[in-house]
């Protein structure tokens, strides 16, 4: 399955969303950004004066006689038709790869992605009325997002304070990129941080076998055993109520990655 993080800068006024811009980043690093050719910047100047603040600054755009004008001869600017172009040309590319990766026949199988965003429900919305009505969107498009920061309140973790930006705020491509290396510290480095739903797959990276040897055989037992205990594999269930041997999993795992830090420091 191949992940693809992005963030939309949008104006909404409680009755419509409008994508300003969107900046779409995969596993694998490739990006797209786009920018709104057709949006009423002054409108949403007028309406919300924290654009201009936070977002305006990112943007190609210029006060010409008193009013925002976006610079349409900038390369990442086009309009809205083209926007839908461009995005789902990327995420059809994405879509492929996994095919391509799995050695089978394109297909543009939705389950082939999986998206993800930063309080990402108003960021799926925007991305959807890029095509109309969610029943539009075109084949091979997930019909909902994954969202980071549900992920992190999960784990008991604030990523603001733990995964550093090297962007700036507030720029769609900047942060969609942020949002790539917030998940790969949720689901390798943040796994710890758990609070009672770790992704089993996490500890497989973090516990290799190969590096960690001080009790690794009977970890490896006991994860053997929590995975078969839980009848959706993908997670430890909550120790507390699942039962004894996911508590000793639980238990086993954290103990070994706690050694494995202490040797690597």
């Amino acid at each position: 399955m191949t992940d693809v993080f992005y963030d939309g800068e949008f104006y909404e006024d409680g009755e419509r969303i409008e994508l300003l811009s969107i900046g779409l980043v995969n596993d694998a690093g490739e990006t797209c950004y786009v920018i709104n050719g057709e949006a009423d910047y002054q409108a949403a100047a007028d309406g919300n004066p924290w654009l201009v603040d936070n977002v305006f600054p990112h943007l190609p755009l210029a006060l010409v006689h008193g009013r925002w004008r976006i610079d349409i001869t900038h390369p990442n600017v086009m309009p809205k038709r083209e926007m839908r172009h461009q995005v789902a040309t990327f995420l059809n590319y994405c879509n492929r790869l996994e095919d391509r990766r799995q050695g089978r026949p394109e297909t543009l199988d939705w389950k082939n992605l999986r998206l993800w965003a930063w309080y990402g429900a108003y960021d799926h919305v925007a991305l959807c009325q890029l095509w109309g009505r969610m029943i539009d969107l075109p084949k091979g498009v997930p019909m909902w997002t994954n969202d980071l920061q549900q992920e992190a309140h999960m784990q008991g973790v604030d990523l603001g304070n733990v995964v550093p930006r090297e962007g700036s705020e507030h720029d769609a491509l900047a942060d969609a990129r942020w949002n790539r290396e917030a998940h790969r510290w949720l689901f390798t480095t943040g796994a710890m941080n758990m609070n009672g739903r770790t992704p089993v797959n996490t500890f497989r990276v973090l516990v290799d076998p190969d590096t960690v040897t001080a009790g690794m055989g009977r970890v490896t037992d006991l994860l053997e055993a929590a995975v078969a205990y839980v009848e959706a594999p993908q997670y430890i269930a909550d120790p507390d109520v699942a039962g004894e041997a996911p508590q000793r999993a639980y238990e086993a795992l954290a103990a070994a990655v706690a050694a494995y830090r202490e040797g690597q420091r």
